[in-house]
């Protein structure tokens, strides 16, 4: 999603750009000619990564080939760090300028991560204003330039939620609570059963609830199935969910950041394999890991994860951000508007494009 935005953006400011790389469906439709697709390489947890590592090589090796041949005047890496760690240091030693877009959340967790991109990255471009603070202390020639949600979700956060329910085809009149249980097959096998079943113990309490379901197109069409005929799927369209809902239960990731932005109440769930979260918590230098709690300090949104990520206790948590006049909800929204001021405006990205082709191109007139 970033790298098709980002591309958009290099376009308009110098369009005979010939991108090329690794990415997914929304890259390949902004002109990015695919070297590699990214396919099914996003997953989390120790063992998950363990059976993609053939894979991941592979995919390494093609990389590293296509970036020595062709030898472009920049090289961007964002986010997935662990497998891009290796390509940046490669590109950075055959004289390629990198930048790193959504470094390593070394801030939170291994911080030797941040170390080795501060070292290897002629830039770093932070979207959130503590991870800047790290880079910088970290040695990297850094940019906070705000962060890229903020534009992209601006034309749907404009709608009211009535509107928003309008456009979803949910009753205006009824209560309505979003499912967004992750972007990965793992994340939604772990998490969408709880989820279904809060909504079933909140639906006997108040029968005129409507639930629905938000994935992402590129989850395989057979994971709509877990899903009851009683709370429906929308494929592609968690932003309109999100500002549609009076309430939403959300795993743990960028989601819980786009829920903060439409200032919509949430509570956040997690589960990993047993082994994995032992590790992330031993690993781990944050109290929290939801975004909005990271961005204020402080516990904005309930965290659920492991075993109190069951049905019972979510829906005990969101039942009162229903409540459309409830302390709790209003709580929520006024501390998300809080968070959403530290992410700076609607512009980000454009910045984002700039400072990238000023690094590619450092006689180019590209402060606009």
């Amino acid at each position: 999603m970033y790298g098709a935005a980002l591309m958009n953006h290099l376009r308009r400011l110098k369009p005979q750009l010939e991108p090329f790389g690794m990415g997914g469906t929304q890259m390949k439709a902004a002109g990015v000619q695919l070297t590699v697709e990214i396919g099914a390489s996003s997953v989390v947890g120790l063992s998950e990564v363990a059976a993609q590592l053939p894979a991941f090589f592979r995919k390494r090796r093609i990389l590293k080939r296509a970036l020595k041949q062709n030898k472009p005047d920049a090289a961007v890496f964002i986010d997935f760090p662990d497998f891009h760690a290796g390509i940046l240091e490669f590109a950075s030693r055959h004289g390629i300028s990198t930048v790193a877009f959504i470094p390593p959340k070394a801030w939170a967790w291994r911080p030797k991560r941040g170390q080795r991109y501060a070292r290897a990255a002629s830039l770093v471009v932070c979207v959130l204003p503590f991870a800047a603070q790290f880079y910088a202390e970290a040695g990297a020639n850094v940019q906070y330039a705000g962060h890229p949600l903020i534009g992209a979700l601006a034309e749907t956060k404009a709608l009211t939620r009535n509107e928003a329910k309008r456009r979803i085809g949910a009753d205006e009149k009824a209560p309505l609570l979003a499912i967004l249980p992750g972007s990965r097959v793992k994340e939604t096998a772990a998490l969408a059963d709880e989820m279904i079943g809060a909504a079933r113990i909140l639906r006997e309490r108040t029968p005129s609830l409507n639930a629905l379901a938000a994935l992402p197109d590129s989850l395989p069409e057979n994971i709509d199935a877990a899903f009851p005929p009683e709370l429906p799927v929308l494929r592609g369209r968690s932003w309109e969910l999100l500002r549609a809902a009076d309430a939403a239960l959300v795993k743990s990731g960028t989601a819980t950041l786009e829920a903060a932005i439409m200032e919509t109440p949430m509570v956040v769930a997690y589960r990993l394999s047993a082994f994995t979260y032992a590790a992330a918590r031993r690993l781990s230098s944050v109290r929290f890991s939801a975004l909005p709690n990271l961005l204020l300090d402080r516990e904005v949104c309930p965290e659920l994860y492991q075993e109190n990520a069951a049905a019972p206790q979510l829906a005990a948590a969101v039942s009162p951000l229903l409540k459309k006049d409830g302390q709790e909800r209003a709580a929520q929204i006024q501390a998300f508007q809080e968070a959403a001021a530290q992410l700076g405006d609607e512009k980000a990205m454009e910045r984002i494009a700039r400072l990238i082709l000023k690094t590619a191109d450092p006689s180019g007139d590209w402060n606009g």
